[in-house]
Parts: structure tokens; sequence; C-alpha cells
């Protein structure tokens, strides 16, 4: 089931700002304000700033968007196994507004730990870190081309992942 909504910490209507750009390895950065009031207004993610982590004479692109805490959308019965964010410095916000969810499920998490982007919202991947270690969640690093995925496992199911992916696995040491 597909939700035509973006998640945050809040319920309401925001923008996003897209950054759509060639010739580059990415195809493009979205970037959700956590405070726009409309289309037109100041943001806390600032042109200027998504520019400047994108590079010079990108197209930049407003959209209103759906916003909404994942605690609050309705996803059925099953139980929710696997989450993947990848969400441009917004983790912390899809994090605190999908709590509820995360205790309940204890979904195994792949999750984007990339300072560039959590710094255009004022904080570091270590209160991240911080926030997925008081919910009794092991990191670990995934390590490929681009270095930036973790994957954060409840520690009631260390013990089954270790071995399941003995080898091809290491604890996060470092923040």
């Amino acid at each position: 089931q597909v939700h035509p909504t973006a998640l945050g910490d809040f319920d309401r209507t925001t923008v996003l700002c897209d950054a759509s750009y060639r010739n580059t390895r990415n195809i493009g950065d979205g970037f959700l304000s956590t405070n726009f009031r409309d289309i037109d207004g100041e943001a806390d993610i600032q042109v200027a700033d998504v520019i400047h982590k994108c590079g010079d004479n990108i197209p930049l692109n407003k959209e209103l968007v759906r916003c909404a805490r994942l605690d609050s959308v309705s996803l059925g019965p099953q139980r929710i196994r696997l989450v993947k964010l990848d969400v441009q410095g917004f983790e912390k916000y899809v994090l605190e507004g999908a709590r509820k969810t995360i205790t309940r499920h204890r979904p195994t998490m792949i999750v984007e730990l990339e300072d560039p982007c959590s710094l255009l919202y004022g904080y570091d991947s270590s209160e991240i870190v911080q926030s997925l270690s008081g919910m009794d969640y092991e990191i670990y690093y995934l390590e490929y081309d681009y270095p930036a995925d973790h994957v954060c496992v409840p520690k009631e199911e260390v013990s089954e992942f270790e071995r399941r992916f003995a080898g091809r696995i290491r604890p996060h040491a470092e923040d």
C-alpha cells in the first residue's frame, strides 16, 4: 500500500525543496522543511544551503506536500520488519515521529547517517546514534561505494543477525 506522504515528526502540510541536477552521480536531492507555512515563506532549510550542498546553477523546485508521523499512518495489522531511511538529513525527525511504531514492531532499520545533510537541520548523526542506542538498537556500518548507510538491529535480534551475517558485518565503533 502506497501512502503519498512525507514522513517527519509532525502532521501538517509543508514544503519539499527538490534540487534536481544532472551530470553527477546523483540525480537530485530533496529537502523537507520543518517550518514552511506556505510555498513562498521563510524556511529553516534555506535555498542557499541546498544550492551550496548540491552545487551552483541548480534549479530548485518547491512543492507543497503532506507530512505525517509514521505513528499516525494506518499501516494495518502486519508486523513491520524493515525500515529504510534515506531522507537527506531528515532522519532524526522521521525517527521521532516513528517512536511508537518502532517500539511496537522492533524492525531492523537501514539508516543513512550523513552529516553534510543533517547539519542543514542543525544536528549531527551522533544524535541519531544516541537515539537508536536508547531504543536498544545495535548499529552496524554498511560498507560499500557510498558509505553512509548503517544497519540498526534490535538488541534482542543481534545474536541471530550476527550468526546469519558473520564475516560480512562489523559493529559501528565510532560516532
